[in-house]
């Protein structure tokens, strides 16, 4: 599709142009084309312009592809929530089906309430945040870290 016609000398010029830095590599091949130099100069301006709708085509595209992407993993999301509401921790594998399998495995993360009471041990100066994986560390080697438990949770994995 093209907004403008370019004319036939220029629509069966082969344009090679680099990926990476947008040059035309075959720009004496397009000096030596025989046409009016105002014919050609306008048909150049033709042809960018159709690279720019084009452009603008393809991100118009990629934006919506990028809405669907969204609006399907969430709705993946919400079923996943769903199964593991119904589920209630519960495996789930069907004898009549080996497509079909819900387990859960166990993970620990630490949950913090108040990270200003968190020595300075434990923080990531970033932002700062507290530094869950030195908490984690800390807290199965026994010792208490203010403001910090270990809490186990139950991932459904869905396969």
């Amino acid at each position: 599709m093209t907004l403008y016609e370019l004319t036939s000398a220029m629509r069966s010029f082969d344009f090679i142009i680099d990926d990476e830095t947008g040059e035309i590599i075959n720009a004496d091949e397009l000096e030596k084309l025989e046409m009016d130099r105002n014919e050609k100069l306008k048909n150049c301006v033709f042809y960018f312009k159709n690279m720019i709708a084009e452009a603008e085509a393809l991100k118009a595209e990629k934006l919506k592809l990028a809405r669907r992407q969204q609006i399907a993993e969430k709705k993946a999301e919400r079923m996943k929530k769903y199964l593991d509401y119904c589920l209630k921790g519960e495996e789930f594998r069907p004898r009549d089906d080996v497509r079909v399998q819900i387990t859960y495995r166990k993970s620990e993360v630490v949950e913090c309430d108040d990270w200003t009471k968190i020595s300075g041990v434990y923080l990531r100066y970033k932002d700062p945040e507290p530094d869950r994986a030195e908490i984690k560390k800390a807290i199965k080697a026994g010792f208490k870290v203010e403001g910090c438990r270990l809490v186990e949770r139950n991932n459904i994995q869905i396969k």
